[in-house]
């Protein structure tokens, strides 16, 4: 898509009022602290479940991601069995909206065996309605959580635990440098012990290791 293409589309979307409320933009754009957490979620369903075409998810997903979606995001989103099996996205920060995206895309993919999220500044709720949408894939083997911070607590590894629990095709976890902590440790270990998992890296965390 050339730099016209991109204005037509800004200045089409502009006009159509009707597309997207008021509230559905906010979701887009950022909403303040007084927002409820109820209408939160009810959009945060919509855009997962929602058909948007190329161009609307180039726009969900932003400018500054745009490269990683079309050389990344769109294959894995048509289901492309001619590309890669695995997925690549270290170092990109994204919306919650536009991770919830992600995992609708994941969880209707039937190839990929590889996903790498190293390094994105994941946030628990992002993980969230990420795991959402990988419940419905059964071909990923591999997973790479490394070095987001944010989802070594209970809350994060209490989402990472539902997912794995009774998940019969994945067999690498990789955990490194996420703040694990024991309670975390504790929730997520259960779960392991009722999947198919055989590899599970936990380095470089000192929450768990210098206690």
């Amino acid at each position: 898509m050339d730099n016209n293409e991109d204005n037509e589309f800004m200045l089409e979307s502009e006009d159509e009022d009707d597309e997207f409320s008021d509230e559905e933009d906010e979701v887009l754009f950022g909403q303040d602290e007084e927002s409820s957490s109820v209408e939160e979620e009810r959009l945060r369903v919509q855009y997962a479940d929602a058909e948007f075409s190329d161009e609307e998810d180039e726009a969900l997903f932003g400018q500054d991601n745009r490269v990683v979606y079309f050389s990344e995001l769109r294959r894995v989103k048509h289901n492309d069995t001619s590309g890669h099996e695995y997925l690549h996205l270290e170092d990109i920060e994204m919306s919650t909206s536009a991770w919830a995206r992600v995992g609708l895309f994941l969880g209707n993919n039937t190839h990929l065996e590889m996903l790498n999220m190293r390094s994105c500044e994941l946030k628990v709720e992002d993980l969230r309605v990420l795991m959402d949408g990988l419940t419905r894939n059964n071909s990923l083997r591999k997973i790479f959580l490394t070095d987001n911070g944010g989802i070594g607590g209970a809350e994060g590894m209490a989402v990472v635990a539902s997912y794995v629990d009774g998940n019969n095709q994945l067999d690498l976890l990789d955990l490194m440098k996420t703040d694990l902590d024991e309670e975390g440790l504790s929730l997520i270990v259960p779960a392991l012990n009722k999947s198919s998992i055989q590899h599970l890296i936990l380095g470089d965390n000192q929450n768990i290791f210098n206690s």
